[in-house]
């Protein structure tokens, strides 16, 4: 579970050290485990930093310590909408006072959250649209670039006790009717911190994603300037990176650390062929 990873880190020789007095005296910092969680959120110490800026990270920070138990995320870093799908342990008081923390954080963002809500199989699934504005590039042309607007989604729900979050409405709605039918079992044992890397996924991933920039280029280079700037710089081939280090041929990669009483355990797991 999320908090008790947390204790258990709490309770680690770094644990210890980051609790010792002096220490404490010179960082003046939280328990180590919420401090390592509080790096995530960054957003409130750096130098152009604002009261809203301040506000929103406390906000996420906190909505962060809500889930009281199981979380089970995942990433696909090669989508354009990097929004991540979830599943987590959450109450449900814990999960409608977070619900009011999104509308805060969108008041403190006027005009690039807008937040729905529509009803499924009696519950409240709520739409997140986010509209972020994002730095020109320079495609190497004459004409100035233009900013881009970047627009995600993610849609969410509480069904009992468990938070379901994706980019994806369908697979929400999927997992909604799932969990209606059977009951999340509670993780027992010692608290562990699981990474699942799909790797043959994600050489593919990789592989379109730089098949779709190459064509984008093709075409920004195709104007009246083609003679003057033949050759623009390549982004860097992901995909045949990944296959130069050997992953070409292998399965799924898990990466499982286990806190337990004494020891701090890590086992990596890697099928080739």
């Amino acid at each position: 579970s999320c908090p008790g990873f947390l204790n258990s880190v709490d309770r680690s020789p770094l644990g210890r050290l980051w609790r010792d007095k002096q220490m404490q005296e010179f960082l003046g910092k939280p328990p180590v485990g919420e401090a390592l969680l509080c790096r995530v959120f960054t957003e409130a110490d750096g130098p152009a930093a604002t009261d809203a800026s301040r506000e929103i990270s406390r906000l996420e920070f906190e909505m962060l310590k809500m889930l009281d138990g199981e979380v089970v995320v995942g990433v696909n870093p090669f989508s354009e909408n990097d929004e991540p799908w979830a599943l987590a342990s959450i109450s449900r008081a814990n999960y409608d006072r977070s619900i009011a923390m999104d509308r805060r954080i969108a008041e403190l963002k006027p005009g690039s959250i807008t937040i729905n809500r529509e009803r499924f199989m009696d519950l409240d699934i709520y739409n997140f649209t986010t509209t972020e504005t994002e730095p020109a590039e320079d495609d190497g042309s004459d004409t100035p670039a233009k900013p881009k607007q970047k627009i995600t989604k993610h849609w969410q729900c509480c069904v009992g006790q468990t938070l379901v979050s994706g980019p994806d409405v369908a697979w929400v709605k999927a997992t909604i009717a799932r969990l209606l039918k059977e009951t999340p079992r509670n993780p027992v044992g010692d608290p562990e911190l699981v990474v699942r890397v799909d790797v043959p996924r994600l050489i593919s991933a990789a592989a379109k994603a730089d098949a779709e920039k190459a064509a984008m280029r093709r075409t920004a280079s195709s104007g009246s300037h083609e003679d003057a700037m033949p050759d623009l710089p390549q982004p860097p081939d992901m995909a045949a990176i990944l296959k130069g280090l050997g992953l070409g041929n292998v399965g799924v990669l898990d990466v499982r650390m286990t806190m337990k009483p004494a020891a701090c355990t890590i086992d990596a797991v890697l099928p080739i062929g």
